[in-house]
């Protein structure tokens, strides 16, 4: 338990030390735990039986992005002032002047590119060490498993940035695969019953890391847990 707290503090105070940006120099996107992943602005064929923003101008997280292939189609910028991201596509005229937005499609919880404005809070994103999150949401985080389109999704992983990633596993792929409640996002605290040093912020954030799994843990309040550990040491 001793080395497990002293991980704990070891990670903590890096995470804390460390310089987080949303783009790398090279002005992509990417996530760092696999870094030949990076965002590119992509356009789908028009679907004429739906909307427009339906087939058009989304963000796909693509493995195509070696060093020395990067084109303006990867490339972003992020304005800190006005809090929205920037496509840098210079050659398409169709596709000037983009920028990040949440889409009209709420059931969707797409991620689109549309002509920016400053004015629009759906163009307005906040970056704070790996998660980028729509300005003052707290629990909705901008994600995509890999190889899919951006959209938003329950806080769970960090996932973008400059700054090593949390993230040593692919959680990416699956942390859209399990839906979580409106409920269980709420910010009650989650230990495993077998461990409660394995704490979770959420009961969504526990529900994720079973997503997938053979053997799932179970998880209950942290507050139950630590009343019986009370107990057990009364008696």
């Amino acid at each position: 338990m001793i080395k497990t707290a002293l991980a704990a503090f070891i990670l903590a105070k890096a995470r804390s030390e460390s310089s987080f940006n949303l783009v790398n120099d090279d002005s992509t996107i990417r996530d760092p735990a696999f870094p030949e992943y990076c965002l590119i602005a992509h356009d789908e064929p028009v679907n004429p039986e739906s909307s427009r923003e339906a087939g058009r101008h989304r963000v796909l997280l693509s493995n195509s992005c070696k060093d020395a292939e990067i084109t303006d189609k990867m490339k972003w910028y992020y304005n800190e002032p006005t809090l929205q991201v920037y496509s840098l596509i210079e050659d398409d005229p169709d596709t000037q002047g983009l920028c990040w937005s949440t889409s009209n499609r709420a059931e969707k919880a797409r991620i689109v590119l549309h002509l920016c404005d400053s004015e629009s809070d759906r163009q307005k994103f906040d970056y704070d060490r790996g998660q980028i999150r729509p300005a003052g949401k707290m629990h909705s985080c901008v994600m995509a498993p890999l190889g899919k389109f951006l959209r938003l999704s329950p806080c769970n992983v960090d996932m973008f940035g400059t700054a090593a990633s949390v993230t040593e596993s692919p959680e990416p792929v699956t942390s859209l695969e399990c839906p979580c409640s409106e409920e269980s996002m709420e910010a009650v605290a989650y230990c495993n019953m077998l461990d409660i040093e394995e704490r979770y912020e959420t009961n969504c954030e526990a529900t994720r890391h079973n997503c997938g799994t053979d053997n799932p843990k179970i998880f209950v309040e942290c507050s139950i847990l630590e009343l019986l550990q009370g107990m057990k040491k009364v008696n």
